[in-house]
């Protein structure tokens, strides 16, 4: 990945949008599992849970690589981290990374957070929007959305956050056979007055 190699994660003096661009590079290269990019955004991880210090525009990617390769530790610590942050934007950075887990008891209990008051309401549909990013977590997002709907129903209601949340549960779908199983979950609920609207 040529366009990764020009690029330092050190760079001074960028300008707002080649910083986001640079971040839109790195976030893709750790996706695909590019060693350098691991190793770095490791670094800015380890470094935030011994110092503090974290680069602003790069703290999403290295919180989501400790939790790829801190696993369940790390998982609890950025957990811990979400209860304590009082801006919008630290609290999207950290759902980004409890998202990016591939640990099912974990997808299940950032799931359950949802329901039982932890994560807000309005934060739900991030936390579906991030998991729809994360290819293998489809299965155990849609199987715990199916079996808790009636309460994500009671929390979200009919309006554009349940919207949003399908919608996020609809974009990874490969097949016909996917969306359709969803479109009709949908129309099976009695409680949605508009399936049409949400798919």
């Amino acid at each position: 990945m040529r366009i990764y190699e020009s690029l330092d994660w050190n760079e001074e003096g960028a300008t707002p949008n080649q910083k986001r661009l640079q971040v839109d590079i790195f976030a893709v290269a750790c996706r695909l599992r590019i060693k350098d990019c691991t190793k770095q955004a490791y670094q800015g991880y380890l470094k935030w849970v011994s110092s503090g210090v974290r680069n602003p525009e790069h703290h999403m990617i290295a919180l989501m690589e400790g939790v790829k390769q801190g696993g369940t530790t790390a998982w609890e610590r950025i957990w811990k981290a979400y209860k304590t942050a009082n801006s919008p934007s630290e609290k999207n950075n950290i759902i980004g990374a409890l998202t990016s887990t591939k640990d099912v008891t974990l997808i299940n209990r950032i799931l359950k957070y949802c329901l039982d008051g932890r994560i807000k309401p309005n934060l739900i549909p991030r936390v579906f929007s991030f998991f729809a990013l994360n290819q293998s977590t489809r299965s155990t997002v849609w199987k715990y959305f199916k079996n808790h709907f009636a309460e994500f129903h009671i929390i979200l209601g009919k309006g554009s956050l349940m919207s949003s949340c399908v919608k996020c549960l609809a974009e990874p779908l490969s097949t016909e056979a996917e969306l359709e199983e969803l479109k009709e979950f949908l129309k099976s609920q009695k409680t949605l007055l508009n399936t049409k609207r949400l798919v």
